[in-house]
């Protein structure tokens, strides 16, 4: 199933996701928890810039993911990116001899190159700043 929606009018219009449900994933020895997986495409119609992102969510959330909640996840893990993986588990009380956080510090790498490729740093922080102010 694929649905569409836009963002908000603050943003102007300009944001398209496209979100593919792939379905429940069930907790097993190498996926920590269940959960609803889903790749989400994001259009910056202005450049005509896409870009896909995994999205995971609980089983309790019963409606699909919004631009603004997917948005808002992204753009609050882009501030650990630039930072040293020591810095990103002591911040945040992840294991640095870890493979699976190393992994994970590795994939908010991946979506924010992802992310930057799509809008400028500028028009993030102010994407990142809007979705505050609407209180995500």
């Amino acid at each position: 199933m694929k649905f569409y929606n836009k963002a908000s009018d603050h943003m102007n219009e300009v944001l398209y996701m496209e979100c593919e449900e792939l379905g429940r994933i069930p907790k097993s020895d190498t996926n920590d928890w269940e959960h609803d997986a889903f790749n989400v495409t994001i259009t910056n119609t202005e450049l005509d810039i896409r870009r896909c992102f995994d999205w995971k969510q609980g089983i309790g959330v019963e409606k699909y993911p919004q631009i603004s909640e997917v948005l808002w996840a992204l753009t609050s893990d882009m501030q650990y990116a630039d930072g040293t993986f020591e810095d990103f588990c002591a911040d945040l009380g992840y294991n640095s001899d870890s493979i699976k956080d190393l992994r994970l510090f590795e994939h908010i790498q991946d979506n924010t190159k992802r992310l930057r490729e799509l809008f400028t740093q500028e028009e993030l922080d102010n994407i990142h700043d809007v979705l505050f102010e609407e209180g995500m």
